[in-house]
């Protein structure tokens, strides 16, 4: 199991903020973090996902929380608040052009990965291959499933089943609404 931070955040634009994350690079590098992905969201490309592999807990919690930082960010034009998350789990980077995250409360992790592998295949049918199930370290209730998308028809199809719905409450123990949302490399 490894230590993933995400931070999902949207700036004003995507050409103002990207040379400031690039020139911040050896800030992240300082506070023990990999860059593992840089993701925009499909429908709003000014809505990011980062995803940041994590060697030192204590660093990259006294980052995010430097006034450093949020000077930073306002001169990239962040726009309100980032969600930060420092979690555990599985996680491995692959390069495509189409990437899914889901992102729900559960019951508790033993029984999301019982009902997650039960439909393991169906996954596998509707093009999903899966890139990591993270754990929010402070609210284990709070999981952030990403995979890669080969078919976006046949993902949807799959997201939208009556029978998955069932399942997730029934045998993973979702509680909530899954927010899904679809990512393009940036």
């Amino acid at each position: 199991m490894a230590d993933v931070m995400t931070v999902l955040h949207e700036c004003a634009d995507y050409a103002r903020w990207k040379p400031v994350f690039d020139a911040d690079a050896p800030n992240r590098k300082a506070a023990g973090l990999t860059d593992l992905m840089l993701l925009r969201q499909q429908d709003e490309p000014n809505l990011l996902a980062l995803i940041m592999g994590v060697s030192d807990r204590a660093r990259a919690n006294a980052m995010v929380a430097s006034p450093e930082l949020r000077e930073t960010m306002r001169g990239a034009g962040i726009i309100g608040k980032p969600e930060v998350h420092l979690r555990q789990g599985d996680f491995s980077v692959r390069s495509v052009p189409l990437y899914l995250s889901i992102n729900s409360r559960i019951r508790d992790i033993d029984t999301f990965r019982k009902g997650f592998a039960m439909d393991e295949a169906d996954r596998v049918a509707a093009s999903l291959t899966d890139l990591g199930v993270l754990v929010d370290i402070a609210d284990p209730n709070d999981l952030l499933v990403v995979c890669s998308v080969g078919d976006q028809a046949r993902v949807n199809a799959f997201l939208s089943s009556p029978t998955l719905a069932e399942h997730q409450v029934k045998n993973a123990g979702v509680t909530s609404q899954p927010v899904v949302r679809f990512w393009v490399p940036a």
